[in-house]
């Protein structure tokens, strides 16, 4: 069996649900047997009632992939995992009127801000409640979409700093996933915002997702940095899950494998594990297939196109 936790928080960053932590503890103590934990955290523009529906979709969608896997291989059933969804107020407005359609998008740097906040803050302590329980856990999982990639980033980062108070013990492994990822492409380098991952967790592995057909990262996302009216222009900003990560990023998360995703892929097609720490998967093939057409926004292209067997399989046999 698994267990799947919604985690609501407020724009700073504060866990509203009092009664989490025990929760939590609960959850990785006996009867029950969850070796693998999975913190989710999803993006920008996401009401309340849409993280829920995503986080169903989601977990349900990838749950069937890892057990239709298993049953082609005759591994056996998993003992299950525990899930925790971080859900952060990324919109001011809750509303589907054009108006508020339009003063919503002028909130992209203040909750590119919050999404740090809500990761130095609620995910932090989510992850440290996660690493105080015993036995550690064997895996910990931690998933982003969009902005939610840096909710994931800044709590590592966090817990680097915090190393002296708290650790990831030797024998824990922690997996990585940033899907889409709306951050610059340099930001995993050092002395940048979350450069002190590669080298601050010998036990941290990393899959980062891109897609050329990803118009939000590829359009919009530079677009944002020429409307700041408080910023003096530079070079356009490069998302990481647009072009994927600069050659100084790879080069600390060395060994660098790559892999291209289409209509009908699967983990078999993965290469071995201990190969890489780092994966970068193109997902510009499975979105570019007529197929796909259905599941592209027309502004954002395929940005939140990640509810796919192909992607899930692709995070199964990653983790």
């Amino acid at each position: 069996m698994s267990q799947l936790f919604i985690v609501p928080t407020n724009e700073n960053g504060l866990i509203l649900d009092t009664q989490i932590a025990a929760d939590i503890s609960t959850a990785l103590s006996p009867p029950f047997a969850f070796d693998d934990v999975y913190l989710y955290a999803h993006g920008w523009w996401t009401s309340p009632e849409r993280a829920i529906q995503d986080y169903n979709q989601f977990t349900v969608g990838y749950a069937r992939s890892v057990l239709t896997a298993l049953a082609a291989s005759a591994a056996g059933q998993p003992s299950g995992a525990l899930g925790i969804g971080v859900q952060w107020p990324s919109m001011l407005f809750n509303s589907d009127s054009l108006l508020s359609e339009a003063a919503e998008s002028a909130t992209f740097y203040e909750m590119e801000t919050r999404a740090d906040s809500i990761g130095a803050n609620a995910g932090y302590a989510l992850l440290r409640c996660v690493l105080g329980q015993n036995p550690p856990r064997h895996k910990i999982n931690l998933i982003g979409h969009s902005f939610g990639c840096k909710v994931v980033c800044k709590l590592l980062e966090e817990l680097y700093l915090d190393r002296q108070t708290v650790s990831v013990p030797a024998d824990t492994e922690l997996n990585v996933v940033l899907l889409q990822a709306a951050f610059d492409n340099d930001d995993l380098e050092p002395n940048n915002i979350y450069g002190d991952l590669a080298t601050g967790f010998p036990n941290l592995r990393m899959l980062v997702t891109t897609s050329q057909l990803d118009a939000a990262l590829g359009k919009l996302y530079p677009l944002a940095e020429r409307l700041n009216l408080f910023k003096i222009l530079g070079t356009p900003r490069v998302a990481i899950g647009y072009d994927g990560p600069t050659q100084t990023v790879q080069n600390q998360f060395a060994p660098v494998a790559r892999v291209s995703i289409g209509p009908g892929f699967t983990a078999a097609a993965l290469p071995p594990r201990a190969s890489y720490r780092l994966l970068i998967a193109d997902l510009t093939p499975l979105h570019a297939d007529p197929s796909s057409a259905r599941y592209a926004e027309p502004l954002a292209g395929h940005h939140s196109d990640i509810f796919r067997d192909e992607i899930y399989s692709l995070i199964a046999g990653f983790v």
